[in-house]
């Protein structure tokens, strides 16, 4: 991205990169150290997604306040946990104007393990979401701004059937409202991984 001229920001999210929990206490074999990491902070009244989203936007901010960048012009692009990042923060702060989410867009279902899997951790869970809706619906705050999903066709992390089966609904609500052309599905041959060039493509477009 900064070959391509974008003034970029690549955080470590918390659990993630050199914010890592000691090994000792979050490393134990067959322990998540994310969901330790959500358990512990439960105790103290946090949540660890919300406290990753608040260091997006703290991001946000700093990128906000440099004389070279053009603050009507911010975009947010990640996979995997970096694409739970990109629906939430876009979802939530309008300050982005075009999101490219990479094999993270899913359904509950899938999360739950209805289909014989459960892909989840204590990183990317939203209190509450089951009872108000679905991660689709989440990404359909990004609307009526700009936004390309990614989904890779042999991916074993999420799934292509059921991040399909998810862009489906996100593309009702961008239809919904009236700005379906703003909704971009990158569809392409590969695992879980970035699909590169499209997604600068489309925020050199769109940006």
């Amino acid at each position: 991205m900064a070959k391509r001229e974008f003034i970029t920001m690549a955080p470590d999210w918390r659990c993630f990169g050199e914010r890592l929990d000691r090994d000792e206490w979050a490393r134990r074999p067959g322990r998540d150290g994310c969901d330790a990491a959500y358990f512990a902070l439960g105790y103290f009244g946090y949540q660890l997604l919300q406290l990753n989203i608040s260091d997006g936007q703290r991001c946000l901010d700093y990128l906000q306040s440099r004389p070279e960048v053009d603050s009507s012009r911010l975009g947010c692009m990640g996979c995997s946990f970096g694409g739970t990042m990109t629906t939430y923060i876009s979802a939530f702060d309008r300050r982005v104007k075009a999101a490219v989410i990479v094999c993270y867009l899913s359904t509950l279902t899938d999360a739950l393990g209805d289909r014989g899997r459960a892909n989840t951790c204590g990183s990317q869970f939203m209190f509450g979401l089951r009872a108000a809706g679905d991660i689709a619906d989440v990404a359909g705050l990004i609307a009526p701004r700009s936004c390309m999903v990614q989904i890779g066709s042999d991916d074993r992390c999420f799934i292509e059937s059921d991040a399909l089966e998810a862009f489906e609904h996100l593309e009702k609500i961008y239809t919904a409202c009236g700005e379906r052309d703003q909704l971009v599905l990158d569809h392409f041959q590969g695992e879980h991984e970035i699909n590169l060039d499209p997604g600068i493509v489309f925020l050199e477009e769109r940006l």
